[in-house]
């Protein structure tokens, strides 16, 4: 599992080795992200699959709230990140990751001492597991931001009483959520795994990868939606249809998403930022061309 650093805010710093991914342009191409962790273990994954990037490490409690999920956990931290981030680097797009460890009804953060460790160990020991990661991305001088998580199932090997001590001994488990490091001496304790490995690691590329193409989507939606407001018309009822095609292409993409990653799409109003759904974007359309004085922002 990825060890959670809490380092204080600096500036970006820029990692160097991936240039050659963002110049080597093409529809593909990827944008240059700050990265809102200190994590090595992030760094390298965007690192090995040649995302250009800097890093921006962030300092926020992570403390889990009472009675709060490990799906609203983590995406809760991956949000504060984000936006902890963006205050610092305005106009940039932010991505804030967390991870962490369910299993029953536990959750299993870092451990506090070797005896939690052993513990954590002990209720992982020849059962599966489920490690969630959540994603925050927010885009550039919009302040977009798309939040969701991924799921994968790690089944751990039966671990013997020696095992257990040997691997706690080695000080692995005490900086990661759920007290071992995949990508490490963890390794062999590993019997399978379903989902996505670099989830496990605690970035999952193509979630990040699906959140960057749906708010660039929407971004280019949101465009033609502002041509479409000021194009000249007297019929307001022709307008409606032609805002509410182009919503419609917001609205399926979220319905989708939503359905598999629980993904949030916020809009700004002039009534601040809120969560939004495909009946509110249509009323919202109908609104729009009665008045012509209201904003959308996807």
């Amino acid at each position: 599992m990825e060890g959670k650093q809490k380092n204080q805010t600096n500036g970006p710093v820029r990692d160097d080795l991936n240039d050659r991914a963002s110049r080597s342009g093409g529809m593909l191409a990827l944008p240059r992200l700050i990265l809102a962790s200190g994590s090595p273990r992030r760094a390298e994954i965007l690192r090995v699959v040649g995302w250009p990037f800097e890093t921006l490490a962030v300092n926020i409690d992570e403390s889990r709230l009472a009675g709060e999920d490990a799906a609203a956990y983590v995406q809760r931290l991956a949000r504060e990140k984000a936006a902890a981030a963006a205050a610092k680097a305005p106009g940039k797009i932010i991505v804030g990751a967390d991870t962490t460890v369910a299993i029953d009804s536990h959750v299993l953060e870092k451990p506090g001492d070797p005896d939690d460790a052993r513990r954590m160990l002990q209720l992982l020991s020849d059962r599966w597991h489920r490690v969630l990661t959540g994603v925050a991305l927010v885009y550039g001088d919009s302040m977009e931001t798309k939040i969701a998580y991924e799921t994968t199932e790690v089944k751990f090997a039966m671990m013997g009483e020696s095992e257990i001590e040997w691997y706690v001994a080695t000080g692995e488990p005490m900086d990661k959520a759920g007290a071992y490091a995949i990508q490490g001496l963890g390794a062999r304790f590993i019997e399978g795994i379903k989902g996505d490995y670099f989830n496990v690691m605690g970035l999952p590329v193509r979630l990040l990868y699906e959140l960057l193409t749906e708010v660039k989507a929407a971004a280019t939606t949101v465009t033609r939606l502002s041509e479409t407001v000021m194009a000249p018309t007297s019929n307001s009822q022709d307008l409606v249809e032609s805002l509410c095609q182009l919503l419609r292409q917001i609205c399926i993409g979220i319905h989708s998403s939503h359905r598999r990653r629980n993904l949030s799409l916020f809009v700004d109003d002039h009534h601040g930022r809120q969560l939004i759904d495909a009946e509110s974007l249509r009323s919202r359309a109908v609104r729009i061309a009665k008045h012509r004085d209201f904003v959308l922002a996807a």
